[in-house]
C-alpha cells in the first residue's frame, strides 16, 4: 500500500471513529453554533491525534471541509435537482464515472442519503 493511500486510509478511519464520538452527544449537534463549532473541532482534534493522525493532516483535511447547520443539512438531504442536493451530486458522480470509465455502471443510489438523524434533531 502507498504513502498516500496508507494516510487517506488512516484519515478515513480515524474520521470514522470522530463520527463515532460524535454520536454520543447529539444535544451539541442540535444547539450548534460558531463558538460551539470551535469546540467540536477542539474535540475531533484530541479524537484524531488518539488514532495516529496529526493535527497537521487533521487541518489540511478541515480547511476544506465545511460543517453544516441544520437547516443545510435538511437542504442536502432533500431530493432536488441541484448542486445543493445530495442526491443530484451522487447522480452527477456516477455519470462522471461511468463517462470517464472509471466504473462500467452507475450504481444504485436508492437509500444511499438517510435524512431521518438530520430530521430528528429539534429545531
Amino acid at each position: 500500500m502507498s504513502p498516500r493511500l496508507l494516510g487517506t486510509f488512516t484519515l478515513a478511519v480515524s474520521l470514522t471513529a470522530s463520527v463515532a464520538a460524535f454520536a454520543k452527544d447529539s444535544a451539541m449537534v442540535a444547539e450548534f453554533t460558531g463558538k460551539q463549532h470551535g469546540q467540536i473541532r477542539d474535540r475531533v482534534v484530541k479524537a484524531l491525534k488518539k488514532a495516529g493522525v496529526s493535527v497537521e493532516e487533521y487541518k489540511s483535511y478541515d480547511a476544506g471541509t465545511t460543517i453544516f447547520t441544520r437547516e443545510q443539512n435538511l437542504a442536502a438531504f432533500a431530493s432536488g435537482s441541484t448542486s445543493a442536493n445530495l442526491d443530484y451530486q451522487a447522480a452527477q458522480i456516477s455519470e462522471f464515472l461511468v463517462s470517464t470509465e472509471l466504473a462500467k455502471a452507475k450504481p444504485s443510489l436508492d437509500g444511499l442519503f438517510e435524512p431521518k438523524f438530520v430530521q430528528a434533531v429539534a429545531p
